[in-house]
């Protein structure tokens, strides 16, 4: 008669936890990695970004406070992505 060995792996609940948190930092710093991430973080931090740093041009200061918003928020995307993927136990 053949005789079958189950392999079992068990995981902690930290473990699990940090695979669960590995996987939104990864998945969150995806979303804002994208060039569609990107504008949309630029375009609601525009208004913040040309207020801190004084660029009173108007409509051209928000947009160039977009653009560096959108910069920010594509780096910010990788290293959240790069975060994510460190945390994980897999």
């Amino acid at each position: 008669m053949a005789k079958f060995v189950v392999k079992r792996k068990t995981f902690g609940i930290a473990e699990a936890a940090q695979n669960t948190i590995g996987t939104a930092a990864e998945t969150a710093g995806n979303v804002a990695d994208t060039k569609i991430g990107g504008m949309v973080g630029g375009l609601a931090t525009g208004g913040a970004i040309q207020s801190a740093l004084g660029l009173g041009l108007g409509p051209l200061g928000w947009l160039a406070g977009a653009a560096l918003g959108t910069a920010a928020t594509r780096a910010a995307g990788k290293g959240l992505k790069s975060l994510g993927e460190s945390i994980k136990t897999d």
